[in-house]
């Protein structure tokens, strides 16, 4: 992985990298050529989506989110 990208990842919290992601995949549906292929791209951006709105719940209901403490980035590495 390229660093700069590593420290993009890890100032971003877990929704953002799933929105990032989420907006990629949609680029490379628009893209594709194969209906099935843009539908499948369609469906993974999707899921991005929901797990970023997932982890944003997560993240309110947390004890420590009152606290301004942020859960750290699965794809953060130190």
């Amino acid at each position: 992985m390229h660093p700069e990208f590593r420290l993009t990842v890890a100032a971003m919290s877990n929704a953002d990298v799933c929105r990032k992601r989420a907006l990629e995949c949609q680029r490379q549906a628009d893209a594709a050529v194969s209906p099935s292929v843009r539908e499948t791209l369609q469906e993974v951006a999707d899921k991005y989506l929901a797990l970023a709105a997932s982890e944003e719940r997560s993240v309110t209901m947390s004890p420590s989110a009152s606290k301004g403490y942020r859960t750290p980035s699965p794809h953060a590495r130190g």
